[in-house]
């Protein structure tokens, strides 16, 4: 089950921008749980707008919390937790969005700050850059 929540407010060309997931995870045919999620983001942003484009220019935060995963061998038993797993990680953000009257593109760049994942078989939290465009019609 994934659930969203996203706000923005604006005064003249200043805003704030908050977003937050929560995405709950059952167990599979192999009676396996990959850990619930939780993330979010908070956002300063300015808008500089043209005849027919407008820029915006954000920073902020992302967060990102995973719980543990967790496994049964016989269904009518507690999960079992794996404790190398879930944990906490902050980012930092830098974004530019392209907003036209279809199109969007749009450029992120994220820098971990704080990264607290439990166990030694984690992936390093490296610094990120995404990507994207969009159409509406």
């Amino acid at each position: 089950m994934l659930d969203f929540i996203a706000y923005a407010a604006k005064r003249n060309f200043i805003g704030l921008t908050t977003n937050i997931n929560l995405k709950r995870n059952g167990f599979d045919s192999e009676n396996y749980r990959y850990g619930t999620t939780t993330n979010g983001t908070l956002n300063l942003f300015a808008d500089l707008s043209f005849k027919h484009f407008t820029i915006r220019i954000a920073a902020g935060t992302y967060f990102e919390h995973a719980m543990m995963v967790e496994s049964q061998l016989n269904p009518n038993e507690l999960p079992f937790k794996h404790y190398d797993t879930g944990g906490n990680v902050w980012f930092g953000n830098g974004k530019l969005q392209l907003f036209t009257k279809h199109f969007e593109a749009f450029l992120e760049y994220q820098k971990p700050y704080k990264s607290s994942l439990y166990g030694y078989t984690q992936l390093l939290t490296k610094k990120k850059i995404n990507t994207g465009i969009i159409y509406t019609f």
